[in-house]
C-alpha cells in the first residue's frame, strides 16, 4: 500500500456511522458471536483492476466493522 489518508471518521473503533435500531444492533451483536465461534469467516479479494499500489480509504464499514476499503 503506497499511501493512507484516512480522517478519524474513517477509521475502525468498533462503532457505527449510523444510528441502529434496536433490531440492528441485535443482529450486529450475533454477526459479531458468529464470527468469535467460527461461523462467519472474513474472506480477503484482490482488487481486479491489477493496481500494484492501493490507496488505503476505509478501515471501517457503516456499521461499524473491521474492513478495508482500498
Amino acid at each position: 500500500m503506497s499511501k493512507i489518508y484516512l480522517s478519524k471518521k474513517y477509521k475502525y473503533n468498533g462503532k457505527s456511522s449510523l444510528n441502529l435500531s434496536k433490531s440492528q444492533k441485535n443482529a450486529k451483536l450475533e454477526v459479531i458471536s458468529n464470527f468469535k465461534k467460527g461461523i462467519l469467516k472474513w474472506e480477503n479479494n484482490n482488487c481486479r483492476c491489477s493496481v500494484k499500489k492501493d490507496l488505503l480509504i476505509c478501515t471501517k464499514d457503516c456499521n461499524g466493522f473491521n474492513v478495508r476499503f482500498v
